[in-house]
């Protein structure tokens, strides 16, 4: 479709800059699918899972502890052993010296094979068993965790670099309609017409959008040396996309939120195991107390062996017992030390388990804070538009100074990088939750990996492992902690679930936050979670939902790669400057009102569109 162009006055550059940065960030999150080329969240993070250090190391920690649970069943196989000797031996006694022979010498050799098969160690196998496999699952569960940080760690990285991005193009645009208006208030006191205090003003203004421009330019430079190391390559800003957010990160309530995560949170799981794997160290330990009896097969051959002249060979089958009746209470001290350990992971896994709520909690309080600011944004955008509006109509009728519209003007800037800033954050918080719930898989992003080959095989889950009963010990330390937690008013902790979440009325009043009720929706259409606040906002900018569908997000072309032309990236050059309307994806600006083709009218500002589709 084929709109028409008029030339924009230059406070109206402005409201320009205004709809285009917040149209960038609702064209972004509008995104669902990506093209074949795009370098996507979701293929960065496939890159990411696949090659990660970290992630890495813990899956050859994973492979160790699958190594040694094989090493624990050893035991229930028979072992198999063989000796050999060979050399002279003299003999020298009173038969040979009586006889005259006082070198009697002889060469000998010998061969031995003895088969060995446990049959009674206290369960002492059956208990290393267990350790070893609770242990491992402990490994398993610490991975899953790790992928899970680690793909925090680069979508975070991801945001930040299209957020700073977004924030650089708003910036240079104030710079320079500041600029623009410096030009201008200096041709007007060269004419005799304008106040020379004005043109000082604007250069104050000018220095501190070019301050601000540059401080942000050092802060993409930090974000892309992060994503540098998250992905080892580039950012191509060109090609990037944010996904919109899985329903199911989002969980209804905080009480729901940190059920989630006592349930799903690899990393308390993996402290749980520890301690599990522990508990099974107090049996192997306490086995010593009993003897060991094995059955027993050996075969020798001999030969000259002992002075014994000529062949000898013996074969024998036997049940054999080894007991130590006493071994200086070292038995009675590994017991202990085992106990104690079992303690410290259980202490381990309450303190995960609280860090982990602690997590939750604040990661749902950012996230409700970044909701409320979102909105508040909104309304602030819009606000700050009327007053510049208002201060340019009173400018050009002689009312007010160019000092004052460009101060209001500063402002519509500002509240449009905040409400950049509060967007990303929104969406950052979502995953920081999800990450504190222990929820943000790969599968739940839709990212095709597997973290390692037949992963289900190194999860036990106590499946085919024995629970054993709590060490009486251990637990009598615990309950004198639970007495003086009740004492003083601490309750034991009670996993009951989420409280249910009330369905709300028709037209009831809704308390988003403590003191603040807000009117019900006027529409029984729920936001998306996953939609730009620009798309739920669509009294504060009208136009935005005509042109999320018509307009495409255009991207500089001295911004294709910022690896190699980082510094064009940063440099003074002009990046919202529109594309030709006849290019395909153009955006094109024309005149305050105005009407497309198609008869769609744009209250108060700018047109967009898309060039000739």
């Amino acid at each position: 479709m084929n709109y028409r162009s008029r030339s924009v006055p230059i406070f109206a550059a402005a409201k320009r800059v205004v709809v285009v940065a917040v149209m960038a960030c609702a064209a972004g999150f509008a995104v669902g699918s990506t093209s074949a080329g795009a370098q996507s969240l979701n293929t960065e993070l496939e890159l990411l899972i696949q090659t990660h250090p970290r992630i890495e190391e813990q899956r050859a920690i994973l492979r160790r502890a699958q190594e040694s649970v094989r090493s624990s069943r050893s035991g229930y196989l028979p072992s198999v052993s063989s000796t050999g000797s060979a050399g002279i031996e003299r003999k020298s006694d009173s038969t040979t010296r009586t006889a005259g022979d006082n070198d009697d010498r002889l060469r000998f050799n010998a061969l031995g094979i003895e088969v060995r098969q446990n049959l009674f160690d206290a369960d002492a196998t059956n208990s290393a068993v267990g350790a070893a496999l609770m242990a491992r699952d402990s490994v398993a569960f610490a991975l899953e965790g790790t992928v899970q940080q680690v793909m925090l760690q680069g979508i975070t990285a991801y945001l930040n670099v299209l957020k700073l991005n977004e924030l650089i193009r708003v910036s240079k645009a104030r710079e320079r309609t500041i600029r623009e208006q410096l030009n201008l208030e200096t041709e007007r006191v060269d004419r005799g017409a304008g106040i020379a205090v004005d043109v000082l003003q604007a250069k104050s203004r000018l220095q501190l959008a070019i301050e601000q421009r540059v401080d942000l330019e050092g802060q993409l430079r930090q974000a892309i040396a992060a994503y540098i190391q998250s992905f080892q390559r580039d950012p191509d800003i060109t090609r990037m996309r944010v996904e919109p957010l899985p329903p199911q990160l989002l969980p209804a309530s905080l009480d729901e939120a940190l059920f989630i995560a006592r349930q799903e949170n690899p990393l308390v799981a993996a402290r749980a195991f520890l301690a599990r794997s522990a508990r099974f160290s107090i049996d192997v330990q306490k086995s010593g107390y009993f003897p060991t009896v094995d059955f027993v097969g050996r075969w020798d051959h001999e030969k000259d062996v002992s002075h014994t002249r000529g062949y000898v060979k013996t074969a024998a089958v036997l049940i054999e017992m080894s007991w130590d009746i006493f071994s200086g209470f070292a038995t009675d001290a590994a017991v202990a030390s085992a106990q104690q350990s079992l303690l410290e992971n259980l202490s381990i896994a309450d303190r995960t388990l609280r860090e982990t709520e602690r997590q939750v909690r604040q990661s749902w309080t950012k996230l409700e804070n970044t909701r409320i600011r979102k909105e508040l944004l909104l309304n602030a955008v819009s606000i700050a538009q009327e007053v510049f509006t208002a201060r340019q109509k009173l400018r050009d009728a002689g009312k007010d100074t160019a000092i004052n519209v460009l101060d209001s003007e500063n402002e519509v800037f500002q509240a449009e990088q905040n409400l950049i800033r509060a967007d990303y954050d929104a969406r950052a918080a979502v995953y920081e939750l999800a990450t504190a719930m222990g929820i943000m898989s790969p599968a739940v992003l839709g990212v095709d990996v597997q973290v390692i080959e037949n992963f289900g095989d190194y999860k036990t889950g106590g499946g085919d492992v024995d629970e054993l009963a709590p060490d009486p010990t251990v637990e009598d330390r615990r309950d004198q902690i639970d007495a003086i937690r009740k004492a003083a008013g601490i309750g034991p902790y009670e996993d009951q679930g989420p409280a249910p979440t009330p369905i709300p009325q028709e037209n009831t009043p809704v308390e988003t936050a403590p003191g603040v009720i807000e009117p019900p929706p006027s529409s029984s259409e729920a936001p998306k979670d996953d939609a730009s606040p620009v798309t739920q906002d669509s009294a504060a900018l009208p136009a935005l939902r005509q042109i999320e569908e018509l307009a495409v997000l255009p991207q500089p072309a001295e911004m294709t790669s910022v690896a190699v032309q980082e510094a064009e990236v940063l440099s003074s050059t002009e990046v919202l400057d529109a594309p030709p309307a006849e290019s395909p994806g153009a955006l094109v600006v024309s005149a305050p009102g105005g009407e497309t083709d198609d008869g769609f009218t744009v209250p108060g500002s700018m047109l967009f569109g898309a060039g000739s589709q």
